[in-house]
């Protein structure tokens, strides 16, 4: 048995807590305050016992940490938006309502952008593998 779908006024309650709830970085990032770095990772300010040797490797490691930190704040951050549009569409008067037209257009769009956000992506990639060749050439022994 599924229960009864949520009344309008229901909808405007959540909505309205929503609105007045502010979004900090704080409120976002406290699940992801529970993963901290890797055990590898900590080191004291004081104690600089690194060797050069392993610095680019813990380098590595720090940076896709931080990765994930960020890939898993992105996904709160983006559900918390998707939620608050949902319920601003859902509750909107007069509702709107969308013909296949309109939203073969959008799709249209939506392609583009992606398009050009992955030759983006391909870009950045490319930058950050010379930035290491160049990288490994003036510093040959790390």
């Amino acid at each position: 048995m599924t229960p009864p779908p949520p009344s309008i006024t229901d909808l405007t309650t959540i909505l309205t807590k929503l609105e007045t709830a502010r979004l900090t970085l704080q409120t976002l990032t406290s699940s992801i305050e529970s993963h901290p770095p890797p055990p590898s990772l900590h080191h004291d300010a004081d104690d600089d016992t690194r060797t050069v040797s392993t610095y680019p490797a813990t380098l590595s490691m720090e940076l896709e940490h931080y990765k994930e930190l960020f890939s898993q704040l992105r996904f709160s951050y983006l559900e918390q938006m998707t939620k608050e549009k949902f319920l601003r569409y859902v509750t909107e008067e007069p509702p709107r309502i969308h013909d296949a037209e309109e939203n073969a257009l959008r799709e249209e769009e939506l392609k583009v952008s992606k398009e050009r956000l992955q030759r983006s992506k391909r870009e950045v990639d490319e930058t950050l593998r010379e930035i290491d060749e160049v990288g490994g050439r003036l510093a040959p022994g790390e």
